[in-house]
């Protein structure tokens, strides 16, 4: 991206794509490669980890990795927890993300895929955002007043999911009374715990995912 005022000209700075490492409870530490474009055509701003805290910029986004090293994306390092029958646990802060923004914690199948997709970097997702499909777990779509999660299949992106704002199940709707700006169960100006289960049947597959 150029940024053009008269004749003269400014061009972004490099990304760091490996802007550093966060500590996976049950797991060790796993580091975190930054995407070089959001969408194709769409350079991604920088994503930043201070002190084990990853820290978002609107359009960016960031993958977890055994390790990260400078140069071509390596679509064989991202990290795959194992999780079936597992609880995945995190905290967010979310004060500032208003209406609009979409602040996203989800699992996709990128160690399995090997198409490096028009963005380089081996992601995937059900919306083919860069050219490749893939299932998809939305743990987390959200802003301080709403709250999807979702589970897609690979060619299915039309995240109908449980929560609040939105194409929203009635089955498992939240009332706005509890989740958003001063809510009684969550108050989203304050940073709050997310555990996330996925729960298996007798035949060890999942049955579903309970937030």
């Amino acid at each position: 991206i150029i940024l053009v005022t008269g004749v003269q000209t400014c061009a972004l700075p490099i990304l760091q794509k490996c802007p550093g490492d966060l500590h996976v409870a049950g797991h060790g530490r796993a580091s975190v490669v930054a995407a070089r474009w959001n969408t194709p055509g769409q350079r991604a701003p920088q994503l930043n980890v201070v002190e084990g805290v990853m820290l978002p910029q609107m359009s960016s986004r960031g993958y977890l990795a055994e390790s990260c090293q400078q140069g071509p994306y390596n679509g064989t390092g991202y990290l795959s927890l194992k999780l079936l029958g597992r609880t995945f646990k995190y905290t967010v802060d979310l004060a500032g993300a208003e209406c609009g923004c979409n602040v996203a914690v989800y699992l996709t199948a990128m160690i399995q895929n090997r198409q490096e997709g028009t963005c380089g970097d081996y992601y995937c997702d059900s919306n083919r955002v860069c050219g490749v499909a893939c299932s998809e777990i939305d743990i987390q779509e959200a802003n301080q007043h709403a709250w999807h999660s979702t589970l897609d299949a690979r060619d299915d992106g039309q995240n109908v999911g449980c929560g609040l704002g939105g194409d929203v199940l009635a089955n498992c709707s939240w009332a706005p009374i509890d989740y958003g700006v001063g809510g009684r169960c969550v108050d989203t100006v304050q940073p709050f715990h997310v555990a996330a289960s996925f729960p298996v049947n007798s035949m060890g597959l999942l049955r579903g995912i309970h937030v």
